[in-house]
């Protein structure tokens, strides 16, 4: 009986030591995408962590607008306590692959403000406040993110969140929230056309 208990207590402290925290798993993602994006080699990006708003987002300090990409600073900020249904979305509920193809998807975001000047900035800005706008950006952002080569990491997001979402709720991720994001099928279909291998 005694072997039994060592035996448990041993395995329970094992998965302890190995499980990562949702600050380790975000390191870890960042520290392996983004190097697959070549202009990011200069760019100041911080994890930033809350416990309101979207499960995931990238954004810039407001002062960057007025530098020079080299002297901007960037944010990945990461919701660690996200609710109800929306739960499949926090990044420490997501499988390695899938945690990957998002923090591929904030950096490509970043990408894009790394190659913008002050004029591009006011344009980007502007476009967020018009009909359809973010509908628009975030839909283009996972078109680059498969143009850089992360499609499948992309893909492994679209599906397990959907999947997950289906299964906690009954009901089929929000037409508001679908629409703006590629759909695994999507994905698929701009893969082939770009001859993923």
């Amino acid at each position: 009986m005694k072997t039994i208990i060592y035996l448990l207590i041993f395995l329970l402290s094992a998965s302890f030591l190995t499980a990562q925290s949702i600050e380790q798993q975000a390191e870890s993602s960042l520290k392996k995408m983004k190097p697959r994006y070549n202009k990011l080699d200069n760019a100041h990006i911080e994890i930033k962590y809350r416990s309101r708003g979207s499960a995931m987002a990238a954004s810039y300090t407001w002062w960057s607008i007025f530098r020079k990409p080299a002297k901007r600073k960037y944010n990945v900020v990461i919701n660690n306590k996200v609710s109800s249904t929306f739960m499949c979305f926090q990044f420490d509920h997501l499988s390695e692959k899938a945690r990957d193809g998002v923090m591929a998807h904030e950096l490509a975001h970043i990408d894009f403000f790394h190659s913008l000047n002050f004029f591009g900035f006011l344009k980007f800005i502007i476009n967020q406040g018009l009909p359809n706008g973010l509908k628009k950006s975030e839909r283009a952002t996972d078109y680059h993110t498969i143009k850089e080569g992360m499609g499948k990491e992309l893909r492994a997001w679209s599906k397990e969140t959907r999947d997950r979402f289906a299964e906690d709720s009954n009901h089929p991720l929000p037409e508001k929230f679908s629409s703006r994001y590629y759909t695994p099928a999507e994905i698929d279909s701009v893969m082939q056309l770009m001859n993923y291998k």
